[in-house]
């Protein structure tokens, strides 16, 4: 569960099905991602995911299945 301090709301720009997968993309308006990394978590409806990729006006990452989470491209 996410405890953190909400800094900016995203939406969801993509949606992707791999198997068992879902990889999202999650774009953002105020935020500035210089400091976000791959292998950072952020939270999307209270739930922690990982950071697969970060672009200039979002992140792309995933999670579930069997196979651990995913990000888009």
């Amino acid at each position: 569960m996410f405890t953190g301090i909400v800094q900016d709301v995203g939406r969801i720009a993509a949606i992707e099905r791999r198997g068992g997968d879902v990889r999202l993309r999650v774009g953002v308006d105020r935020l500035s991602l210089e400091s976000c990394r791959a292998g950072d978590s952020v939270a999307v409806g209270g739930v922690c995911l990982t950071v697969l990729e970060v672009g200039p006006r979002g992140v792309g990452g995933g999670g579930g299945g069997a196979g651990g989470g995913g990000g888009p491209g």
